[in-house]
């Protein structure tokens, strides 16, 4: 295709919900989806809390529910240290 050869490193993710990157994926699909962000958002903070983690914030920003305005709202569940990565 490109005359050169081609690596790919796949990494298996053994707990998707605890991910934030895949967890993100996740709410923006739903939003693709039309599903409201409020509940998008609950429904991935509650799963990723029953998997153990210890907090989690999620923010979405934009014309949220076709507003005209646009906004930006967040929530949070747990423990999230501002200060350090250890928690």
């Amino acid at each position: 295709m490109i005359g050169k050869d081609v690596n790919l490193n796949i990494v298996e993710v053994k707990s998707p919900d605890l991910d934030a990157q895949l967890v993100a994926e996740n709410i923006a699909g739903q939003l693709e989806r039309r599903i409201s962000f409020r509940r998008a958002m609950k429904q991935c903070m509650q799963k990723t809390m029953k998997m153990g983690a210890l907090g989690i914030k999620t923010s979405v920003s934009g014309r949220l529910g076709g507003a005209d305005m646009a906004r930006t709202e967040f929530y949070k569940e747990g423990t999230i240290p501002l200060q350090t990565f250890k928690s």
